[in-house]
């Protein structure tokens, strides 16, 4: 994608970068008729995922939504006002948070 089509400048994802410790995650979406939309989002704190983890137990689509709300920057009005296009976004969304590998050795 063209960054200059992109609804927030070069110098906004930047200083979100500066913001988050460089942890700053862009999702596409596009609709039935070849529009696309975005959203920018941040890496959640364990608070978020805290909150996440609680909610998840009883209703995913509500943890969903907390995450999304909790870590977005910018989201394209579409995607708000749109319920595949949120659905869409939210489920690809999970892909923020992502486990590094870890090694364990008793000494």
């Amino acid at each position: 994608m063209d960054k200059s089509s992109l609804p927030v400048s070069q110098e906004k994802i930047n200083q979100w970068k500066n913001q988050h410790n460089g942890r700053v995650f862009q999702v596409s979406v596009t609709d039935d008729d070849d529009a696309e939309y975005h959203a920018f989002f941040k890496e959640p704190d364990m608070k978020t995922m805290s909150a996440v983890a609680h909610e998840s137990k009883t209703d995913e689509v509500k943890a969903s939504e907390l995450l999304f709300n909790a870590c977005k920057l910018h989201v394209d009005d579409a995607i708000e006002q749109i319920t595949t296009l949120k659905l869409s976004v939210m489920r690809d969304l999970g892909n923020v948070v992502s486990l590094k590998k870890t090694t364990f050795q008793k000494l």
